[in-house]
Parts: structure tokens; sequence; C-alpha cells
């Protein structure tokens, strides 16, 4: 099973970005979990910062790991914000069920800029099919 992370982000800046998985090695049922961490390491704030991270066939997304309509959890400098995956939410997070892809969108809602320096981090668990 392999994944890949596409970041597309909207600014003239740089986005730096790591995807790491807990663990190394699962069975059938285990749930493992993402972190795909972004950061700014040039010198100008980043803007309309979009994540699609298609996710394996071989896995089944785990809605409500962090709590009843908290299927993903968001840490910026500013604290952790949860969000749903349900295309229909109007929060930053979609999971499109046809191509099952997962897409945040780090300005939906509310504006966000990614400062020099600065880190964020997305999380979402997914179960072994």
């Amino acid at each position: 099973m392999t994944d890949r992370v596409l970041v597309l982000a909207q600014a003239s800046g740089l986005l730096s970005l790591q995807k790491d998985v807990d663990l190394a090695q699962a069975r059938p049922g285990d749930v493992i979990t993402y972190t795909v961490t972004f950061s700014n390491p040039g010198t100008e704030g980043i803007q309309e910062i979009e994540i699609f991270d298609p996710i394996s066939a071989d896995v089944d997304f785990v809605a409500d790991a962090f709590g009843p309509g908290q299927d993903i959890e968001w840490t910026t400098v500013g604290g952790t914000v949860y969000l749903t995956a349900d295309p229909a939410d109007a929060d930053e997070a979609m999971l499109d069920p046809a191509t099952g892809t997962l897409r945040i969108i780090c300005s939906r809602q509310n504006p966000f800029v990614m400062n020099s320096g600065e880190v964020s981090s997305i999380t979402y668990r997914v179960r072994i099919k």
C-alpha cells in the first residue's frame, strides 16, 4: 500500500511537507494514524493552502476519530481545530468518496496565513481493510 500527498499553495513563498504514519506494519482491522506536517521555511506568508491527500483503496477513513463530528485534527500555532470530512459540511475538510481524496482548504471559513517559520499539521485515522 502506498500513499501520495500533493500540496498546492497559491502564494509567493515556500512550503515544506512531510507525511508520517504511526505504525510501520499493520494488519486488517488495525487503525493507523497519518500526520501531514507542513511548514513555511520562507520569508513571506503563504495563503490559500490546499492539501490533496489521496487515500489508498486498501483502507477506510475513520469518521469521528477524535470525537463526534471530529474526523480530522488540524493543529496550528493558534491551537487545535477539529474538522469533519463530510463534503456537505462547510468547514475546511472534505473527503470525496468517489476518488478517495481528502482535501483540506486551510482558509475556507477564516483567512489563514502561514507566516515564516510556522508549522501546522493535519492528523487523521484510517482502518486497514
